[in-house]
């Protein structure tokens, strides 16, 4: 029972979770936040830092583009003291139509990395 509390928090949680001074597209961003959840747990106060896209041009038109994300957030760990990360994220977006949302465009995060500032 405690786990099932536990992951519908956690789902709950990251599903309102917003990324400030992100003008991500909502599926971009709730594959960053789940991503970062996965890799380093929950974050409060997720801030978008700095943001490099590289453009690959595939074929006719066509192109795809790696996002490398730079952004900050706080972990809880007793209480009311937090700690500080640095958090970078690379994100794919691939020019093509995407079968699950039955949208066009597919992200996929590659790599996710945090380090805690001392």
């Amino acid at each position: 029972m405690k786990m099932t509390v536990l992951l519908l928090t956690l789902l709950s949680g990251s599903a309102i979770a917003k990324i400030t001074n992100s003008d991500y597209k909502p599926r971009m961003e709730k594959a960053i936040i789940e991503a970062i959840i996965n890799e380093c747990n929950v974050m409060e106060d997720l801030t978008l830092v700095n943001s490099v896209e590289e453009i690959d041009e595939v074929d006719q038109g066509m192109e795809d583009v790696l996002y490398t994300s730079t952004f900050t957030g706080q972990q809880v760990y007793d209480q009311n003291f937090y700690d500080t990360y640095d958090i970078t994220v690379k994100t794919w977006y691939y020019d093509m139509y995407d079968h699950s949302s039955k949208e066009w465009g597919d992200y996929l995060v590659k790599s996710v990395e945090c380090k805690m500032r001392y």
